[in-house]
């Protein structure tokens, strides 16, 4: 009986840490960061890293790195939810493209940053993300904001106004939302 008892308890033991090992822990590795969002070199065809410091550059993942980062304009980000942000610029050899990326800790909080943002004449873009808008009131360049799940992106490009750049702007912007939730 004595025996029973300990096997019926070690393979309980054995099937419990076998069934712990198989839970998926939340904030798992394939929960996306702001940083696993920027586009790899190459990844948006023509698109590399930006190297002439256009754009701001880095990840912030306090309010004291995201002032640095940014200086200036931290405030709307922390006081709605800030997490974490991924700052990259990109070129294609004439032009950049800058990207920002911030992980808000929820939708209400990234919808309510791209609320907050709206300060020009936009035009709404229905293939992005949950909301998502292009600003063309800027005199030498396009901006691109949205909010897709806990995220706020902004993209821009550098003294570039054209149809062109305004389209790989999009295209940037496509790859960053696809891989949001997946």
């Amino acid at each position: 009986m004595k025996r029973a008892v300990n096997c019926f308890f070690l393979s309980s033991l054995f099937i419990s840490l076998l069934l712990l090992g198989c839970k998926e822990p939340s904030g798992s590795s394939d929960d996306p960061t702001a940083e696993s969002l920027l586009p790899k070199e190459n990844e948006v065809p023509g698109w590399v890293f930006e190297t002439q410091q256009l754009c701001n550059e880095g990840t912030a993942n306090d309010q004291q790195s995201l002032f640095d980062i940014i200086d200036g304009g931290a405030t709307e980000y922390i006081d709605r939810g800030f997490v974490a942000g991924a700052f990259k610029g990109y070129h294609d050899g004439s032009y950049a493209i800058c990207v920002e990326i911030y992980d808000q800790g929820s939708s209400t909080n990234a919808s309510s940053v791209y609320q907050v943002m709206e300060d020009g004449l936009y035009i709404p873009i229905g293939s992005l993300g949950s909301h998502a808008r292009l600003d063309t009131s800027l005199m030498f360049n396009y901006e691109i904001e949205l909010a897709e799940d806990k995220f706020f992106v902004r993209l821009s490009t550098v003294d570039n106004k054209t149809e062109e750049y305004k389209q790989a702007a999009i295209s940037i912007a496509q790859n960053i939302v696809s891989k949001i939730g997946r």
